[in-house]
């Protein structure tokens, strides 16, 4: 379904500081010859293994022009490096059943390797031959470039992307989150291959490198192979940026646009100010996210059945915006009537717990649920996350958001903890805000109705 794409845009796994390990793993740190930090947990649950080589270099280091350019380096670089060609390692992967990714944040990018132990060796081998040694060939870099055409036409060609991205121009202008982490209509032109041999570079830097790894290998044993080549990299003496991600302002007039894909239906987002993950009331506002969402599908879907699907979520990573979608809308011109008629269910602190035979639903406080919506919280962002994957990416989440290995380990116990009170207050916070700012696409036909709705 079309919404996944939002959701793979909007959040961000590396970001997500639900991400937790189990309670035996005990993190420990070294430092390699040159200062790179390693941290390192023993892997004795399993004999699949995970290593993260993390550079602190996220899009605080490119201007909207060149979106994207991190995400194609990082590309690149695994397509093959001086030891190791594109067909030898896509064959390696085939027969030991190795993965490598990279991730490109807000804050950070990398790669990852995730293999058994017995090859974790060999595949930490190639991982770093490409991350050192990458070849970045110029026929590859033109496949990659022919894919990335496509995801743009495919983006231009569908109404829900498309509202994302003029929202993202529009709500983070002179943001230090205008640039993004894709490659965009706007700078496609400039992600050449030149400039991705002279962003590589940046990389290159013992400063900003560190290394997580879960793995059943010993410390020395791992040290001893990451000295060899990491432990070389030298400190450049080029500025190190760290830009402040302010707050978004909700000033903007209502948008609308059209397109040909969206006739007879309707994209809408409301934006408001939300928690961004590093704020302690991030979990409640999850929390209301169950609830407010479940509220809108009863509402909006159900009881007035005026569109496919709708949910309250938020952009994540570093930024304060939430919304409500409301997704392939039958009827635009009750959106408005029919969003406050939920806004005012969750106003008064309570939900639809059932629908009778005949369409009546029934609410009640849902401070009397509340402990059902922390547990379905908790249980669906965690339990995907005791794999060494989730362990590393939840070590490297939790050194991004709060600047240690620890601290992330303590989201459930405030999950636990949240009140009917903190929920209430949450909501009127964010979801009930006057600051906010609607979008919408629409068919050319719709246009005029729809400016109307939003001008009441």
């Amino acid at each position: 379904m079309k919404i996944n794409k939002l959701i793979t845009i909007c959040v961000i796994f590396l970001m997500n500081p639900f991400i937790f390990a189990q309670e035996n793993d005990e993190i420990k740190q070294y430092k390699l010859n040159n200062g790179i930090p390693v941290y390192y947990v023993h892997n004795e649950n399993n004999e699949i293994d995970s290593v993260i080589i993390n550079v602190q270099d996220g899009i605080n280091y490119i201007t909207p022009e060149y979106s994207g350019l991190q995400t194609a380096t990082l590309a690149l670089m695994q397509q093959g490096s001086k030891k190791y060609n594109f067909d030898y390692i896509q064959n390696y992967k085939y027969e030991t059943l190795s993965s490598f990714s990279s991730y490109s944040d807000l804050k950070c990018s990398g790669l990852n390797v995730n293999s058994t132990s017995e090859n974790m060796e060999e595949s930490l081998d190639i991982l770093i031959d490409c991350f050192m040694n990458p070849n970045m060939a110029d026929t590859d870099f033109q496949k990659m470039l022919v894919e990335y055409n496509i995801g743009i036409q495919q983006l231009l060609n569908d109404p829900l992307q498309l509202s994302v991205y003029y929202t993202k121009k529009l709500l983070f202008k002179d943001n230090a989150m205008e640039s993004s982490t894709s490659v965009t209509p706007d700078s496609i032109k400039n992600i050449t291959l030149n400039e991705i041999k002279k962003y590589y570079n940046n990389f290159q830097d013992s400063r900003k490198l560190s290394v997580i790894a879960v793995v059943g290998m010993s410390p020395e044993d791992l040290l001893k192979i990451l000295n060899q080549n990491l432990g070389k990299i030298k400190a450049q003496n080029t500025k190190i940026v760290n830009k402040e991600f302010t707050p978004v302002k909700f000033n903007e007039k209502p948008l609308v646009l059209t397109h040909e894909y969206a006739k007879n239906t309707g994209y809408i987002f409301r934006f408001f100010p939300d928690i961004s993950p590093s704020d302690s009331d991030y979990f409640t506002t999850k929390v209301v996210e169950l609830i407010y969402s479940d509220i809108l599908y009863n509402v909006i879907r159900t009881k007035w059945g005026i569109c496919y699907s709708v949910m309250k979520s938020d952009m994540s990573s570093f930024s304060n915006v939430g919304y409500e979608l409301i997704y392939q809308c039958s009827d635009v011109t009750k959106i408005k009537e029919a969003l406050t008629e939920a806004q005012n269910i969750m106003n008064n602190e309570k939900y639809i717990y059932s629908t009778d035979k005949d369409g009546i639903q029934h609410e009640k406080l849902y401070s009397e649920s509340l402990e059902k919506f922390k547990n379905k919280l908790i249980t669906s962002t965690f339990a995907s996350q005791e794999t060494t994957s989730g362990i590393s990416f939840r070590i490297l989440s939790s050194l991004e958001l709060y600047g240690d290995t620890t601290t992330v380990n303590k989201n459930i116990d405030k999950i636990i903890q949240i009140t009917p009170s903190d929920v209430d207050r949450v909501f009127k916070k964010t979801v009930m805000s006057s600051d906010n700012f609607w979008v919408g696409t629409v068919g050319p036909d719709d246009e005029e109705k729809l400016v109307n709705v939003f001008n009441k």
